[in-house]
C-alpha cells in the first residue's frame, strides 16, 4: 500500500536519499530516469505489477530489486528470483 512505501521511503532516509512512488508506471517512469542504486518493489502495486516492473528493469539493466511484499507463498518467491530479483522478502518483515 502507499501508507507501507512511505513508511519505508521514511526509515530509509535516515541514512539514504529515498523516493517513494505508488503505481508500476510511475515505477518504471522513476527508474528510467536513473539515478538508484536500488529498487523496493511491491509486487501488488496498482496499475502495473511489481513483476511487471521487475520485468521492465530487468530489460535493459543490473540495478539491484528487492521485492518486498505480502504475496510471500513459495511459488511467488520463485517468480521473482527466476526473474531477476536480488531478494524476495515477505512482509510482514523484522
Amino acid at each position: 500500500t502507499s501508507a507501507t512505501g512511505d513508511v519505508i521511503a521514511a526509515e530509509l532516509r535516515e541514512g539514504f536519499a529515498a523516493h517513494a512512488v505508488h503505481e508500476g508506471e510511475s515505477a518504471i517512469t522513476a527508474l528510467r530516469a536513473g539515478g538508484y542504486a536500488l529498487a523496493v518493489v511491491d509486487v501488488m502495486m496498482p496499475g502495473i505489477s511489481g513483476i511487471e516492473v521487475l520485468r521492465s528493469i530487468r530489460a535493459d539493466s543490473t540495478l539491484p530489486v528487492l521485492m518486498l511484499t505480502a504475496r510471500g507463498d513459495d511459488s511467488e518467491r520463485i517468480l521473482g528470483l527466476e526473474l531477476g530479483a536480488d531478494d524476495y522478502v515477505p512482509k510482514p518483515c523484522t
